[in-house]
Formats: structure tokens, C-alpha cells, sequence
């Protein structure tokens, strides 16, 4: 007995010799030592300096003590596996908030469905609604916007405004230049203020946003959760795994979720690469490409060609989607300089793209589905009850889907292809064909004209939605039939962020990686505004971006070629 508590002693000592070594070092060396030496004193130390900033970020989004304690320890279960993942090694800090704000989203995913099981939604809160001056509805607002900022202003963000250091620590640890930092930070600030100005919240200043920083910022880590949390990574350490008897299967679920994501969607894109290049070198492509007639152009008043005769595709239970089939055609893309709202590649806002004038040409004849995806087909392939996330009160099922990702909207148009008998590839519009279908020949800011003051009879917007969204189709279609073009959901693209240089004048689309995380190429196109968005920013040539993030505001329609 004497001989085990001796031992047990020396051990203890021997960990507190480990912890004075290393508490010392920067998050670069402290990472690599975990990584080269599979150190568990390393690992505490990254734990004990980066935990309260994650259980804040936690219990920010999950709003529930319980709940944002299992996402916490999941998140540095994911940390000890994938630690080679974090290049440069420094960033550890935005890493880790970044895969907390995604472990706490898919909790939340999670607790919503059981609640929904338990037939309690009656008590389940509206994700959407953030009454003004509610405090712990700015900050989930907060994490929901700076989650999907670039790297290169959400580490600045995480650094100075949920970690406490001053720009000048946080300069000396990333090894930039003080005055690059301190750049940064504060075009961050900037951009983080006109970010939730879209959700009509308003920060004058900086301060005002470093003020609701403060408070947001990081969370006292109990000690009992503070050592299982450190006990678990250890049996990760020692080959034991997250799905260990010892750490709860909650737990080792949510953690397993994110790590089998980031291996499956890092493979899947290199092996998407593999089959490009393979199509590529046997011809594949050119063949891709056929002779087409002479496209039409169209206008405003020569809308003959349109088929207004619907097409219903069943999803099944009784549900369907109808799709309007539209021309092919050319038109010009964009917006004219001095068009109200107008952005430009010189515009300081980083969240609306450059909207410069050029000639499309839409090759094909296209269907595109005649409202926004609603709650009730979504729920039809997804098999889940989501009205506890999306309802408002009086949406119902007929309420366009919100809270999707952009690979959620592709996870749909892949079910809708598995279960289509005829074979149709169904798919997000391009952006090119979204305008094109939106403006329906016209070549004015909205598809009824130029006069905002209209806007209201086409369109939810802030002016008229009452702070929410409505039940789709509500609103006059434009002159080929589309509901909603304008306003009422954000609509996700099939393209990835970037401006019109460079894309070819037929049928354009950007391509680039879609497991790019949350950098800038990772990024995606959203259009037509939402029921929170002002009016210039529901115009047809209004280009708007995020990543793959879920958002009250994002939802999606869906389109197919005839062939």
C-alpha cells in the first residue's frame, strides 16, 4: 500500500515537473512536442490554455451546460487525433475554434432531434429569433458570423477578442509583423460590424463590437471537467481511441463525427482530382461538348419560349417539387456602375462580391424548381422531423428549409438523383443561371423594374417580413413564373467564391475545393437576399458569399438540364 501511494506520489511530481517545462512554450512548440513525442504534458498545457475560449465558443452556441461540456471534450478529442492537421503549427487557438463551432453545431443538430422525438416542441427555442438587446442571442450571432470569416481576419478575432492577448503577443506568437496584425484586427472589426448589420443588428464602432467580444469571451473550465477532458486525450494518446469504454459514447460520437468528415471529404477530393484528370487525359471532356443552334436572345418582352407547362418530380410520401423550364439564351450579367447598391471590386465590404457587366450565354434549356426548397421536402429525404430548428410560429412545412450548409444542399440534390427513376442530375443552380432565371429577360435591378418602393409586392425583406421568413410562393412570381427570386431565403449556388474574371463566356461556373474548410476558397455563392436583407441587397446582380456554414438565413432551389 505504501509502495502505490509512493509511486502514485512520484507521478504526481513527475507531472508537475512536465507542466512547469512546457508551460512556457508558444503554441507551435507546445503542438509539435505533442505531435513528434505524443507528449501528454504538451497536450494539458494546449488544454489549460485554449479551454476557456472553447467552452465559451460551446456554450455560446448549445445554450445548455450539459451539452456544451460534451462538445468541449470532444473537441480536444479531436485535437489529439488530428493534431498533424494544423499547419502552420501557431493557429492552434482559430483551429480549435473552429472545430468547436462545428462539434457545437452538430450537437445541437443532435439535441434538436431528440427533442423532436420526445414530442417537446412546444418548448424548443426558435434558433431564429434573436429579440433586440438579448445579449446570449448576439453572441450566438457572433460565433455564427466569425466562423465563417477567412483565416487571415478570424485569427486576429480569436486571438485579441475571445483569448485575451494583446495584438503585440499575438503578433510575437504567429511570428507577423505587429503592424500586419494590428491591420488586420481592425478591418476584422470592421467587417464583423457590417456583418451582423445584415442581421439589423447595429455596431457604431469598434468599441461596440469589442465590447460585445468581451462579454463573449471566454468561460471559466471547472476543474472535473478540465481533467476528464485531459484523462480522455490521454487514452487517445496511448492508442486507446476515443471509443474507449471509458470515454462516453456521446462523446466519442461527436468527436468520431468530425475526424470521419475531415477523412472522408479530404479523400473524396482527391480522388474527385484523380477522375478529372483520368476524364481529362481519355478525351472525356472534349466530348462533354456538343454543337449547339444559335442561342436566343431574350427580352423583357419576348417571353414566348418559356414552357409554362409545370413538371412535378415526386419525392415521395405524397410530396412533390414542381419545375418551370426555362430557355437558353444570352444576357448581360452584373450590374451598371451606377446602379443603387452596386459593388465593386474596389468595395470594402468582403461579404458582396464585384458586380461588373459581361456577357453570359446559357447554352441549354434548364429546369429550375419554382419556389425554394421547403421544410416539407427537405424533411421527405433527410427522414427527420426538423420543425423544432426551422419553425417561426407560422411557417409550418410550407417555410423554405434554413439552417442548411452548402453540402447540405448537395447531400439533398444527391438524394434526389438516387431516388429519380428517369435518371435526372439534379443539382444547385450555377450563378450564371440564377440571375439569368431571376431577371427572366429584364435588365433592371429587380425583375419588375427599378423602383425599390415595388419591392414589397414581389418579395419578403426587411422592410416588410416582420422579422422572419414566410411560407413560399406568397409573392408575385417574375415573367417566367419563379417564386421568391428576390428576398424571403439567401439561395446557395453551385459556385465557389470569386469574381467574374476569368470564367468562360458559355455557361459559367467556378469550380474549386469543396473541403476547404472555412479559407477563402473554401467559400460559396448565396443570391437574392433574404427576409432580414434590405433591397439592395435582394437585386438580381447582388452576389453574396459564406462558407459551408448553417445560417437562419441560407437555404436553396434546385435545377436540372432536360438531357
Amino acid at each position: 500500500m505504501r509502495a502505490n501511494r509512493l509511486s502514485s506520489a512520484i507521478q504526481q511530481f513527475g507531472r508537475i515537473l512536465l507542466a512547469r517545462d512546457v508551460s512556457g512554450h508558444g503554441d507551435a512548440k507546445l503542438l509539435q512536442r505533442f505531435i513528434d513525442q505524443r507528449d501528454e504534458a504538451a497536450f494539458e498545457a494546449l488544454v489549460r490554455r485554449h479551454g476557456p475560449m472553447v467552452l465559451g465558443v460551446c456554450r455560446r452556441i448549445l445554450a445548455n451546460d450539459h451539452d456544451a461540456e460534451d462538445a468541449f471534450q470532444a473537441t480536444f478529442l479531436v485535437l489529439a487525433r488530428k493534431a498533424a492537421a494544423i499547419v502552420p503549427r501557431g493557429v492552434v487557438g482559430n483551429w480549435l475554434y473552429g472545430v468547436a463551432a462545428n462539434v457545437a453545431r452538430k450537437a445541437k443538430a443532435v439535441s434538436a432531434r431528440r427533442q423532436s422525438r420526445e414530442r417537446l416542441l412546444e418548448n424548443f427555442p426558435d434558433p431564429g429569433g434573436r429579440p433586440e438587446g438579448n445579449l446570449p442571442d448576439l453572441q450566438a450571432l457572433l460565433d455564427q458570423e466569425l466562423s465563417s470569416f477567412p483565416d487571415k481576419y478570424r485569427i486576429p478575432l480569436v486571438l485579441c477578442g475571445l483569448e485575451g492577448k494583446t495584438p503585440k503577443q499575438a503578433a510575437l506568437e504567429l511570428g507577423w509583423p505587429e503592424g500586419t496584425f494590428s491591420g488586420r484586427l481592425s478591418r476584422a472589426r470592421q467587417f464583423l460590424a457590417r456583418r451582423l448589420a445584415r442581421h439589423g443588428i447595429t455596431l457604431p464602432g469598434a468599441a461596440a463590437t469589442a465590447l460585445l467580444f468581451e462579454r463573449a469571451a471566454s468561460a471559466t473550465v471547472p476543474a472535473a471537467l478540465l481533467a476528464s477532458t485531459i484523462k480522455f486525450g490521454a487514452l487517445t494518446v496511448a492508442g486507446t481511441g476515443p471509443g474507449a469504454a471509458l470515454v462516453p459514447a456521446g462523446i466519442a460520437a461527436l468527436a468520431e463525427g468530425v475526424v470521419s468528415n475531415y477523412w472522408v471529404n479530404k479523400v473524396s477530393w482527391r480522388v474527385a482530382i484523380l477522375l478529372l484528370a483520368s476524364i481529362l487525359g481519355t478525351g472525356g471532356f472534349l466530348a462533354y461538348h456538343t454543337v449547339i443552334d444559335k442561342p436566343t436572345t431574350m427580352n423583357r418582352d419576348d417571353d414566348s419560349s418559356v414552357t409554362t407547362k409545370p413538371l412535378m418530380v415526386d419525392l415521395g410520401a405524397g410530396v412533390k417539387m414542381e419545375f418551370v423550364l426555362l430557355p437558353k439564351g444570352t444576357f448581360t450579367m452584373g450590374s451598371p456602375a451606377d446602379e443603387k447598391g452596386h459593388n465593386s471590386a474596389q468595395s470594402l465590404n468582403p461579404f458582396f462580391g464585384p458586380e461588373n457587366l459581361h456577357q453570359v450565354e446559357i447554352s441549354r434549356p434548364f429546369y429550375m424548381a419554382k419556389y425554394t426548397v421547403t421544410l416539407e421536402q427537405y424533411e421527405v429525404l433527410s427522414r427527420q422531423n426538423l420543425l423544432a430548428m426551422q419553425t417561426d410560429g407560422s411557417n409550418g412545412k410550407r417555410g423554405p428549409i434554413r439552417w442548411v450548409t452548402w453540402l447540405d444542399a448537395q447531400d439533398f440534390c444527391r438524394k434526389m438523383r438516387n431516388i429519380d427513376k428517369e435518371g435526372r442530375q439534379f443539382r444547385l443552380p450555377t450563378e450564371a443561371e440564377w440571375e439569368y432565371a431571376c431577371r427572366a429577360g429584364s435588365k433592371t435591378p429587380y425583375y419588375f423594374g427599378d423602383d425599390p418602393g415595388k419591392l414589397g409586392d414581389y418579395a419578403w425583406f426587411a422592410d416588410k417580413a416582420v422579422g422572419r421568413p414566410h411560407a413560399v410562393g406568397a409573392k408575385k412570381p417574375n415573367a417566367w413564373g419563379l417564386f421568391d427570386m428576390h428576398g424571403n431565403i439567401w439561395q446557395w449556388c453551385e459556385d465557389f467564391w470569386g469574381p467574374y474574371e476569368g470564367l468562360a463566356p458559355r455557361d459559367p461556373v467556378r469550380s474549386g475545393d469543396p473541403f476547404a474548410g472555412l479559407r477563402a476558397a473554401g467559400h460559396h455563392v448565396l443570391r437574392g437576399g433574404c427576409w432580414n436583407a434590405d433591397a439592395i441587397h435582394c437585386r438580381a446582380a447582388c452576389r453574396g458569399e459564406d462558407g459551408s456554414v448553417m445560417s437562419p438565413d441560407y437555404g436553396f432551389r434546385v435545377a436540372f438540364r432536360p438531357d
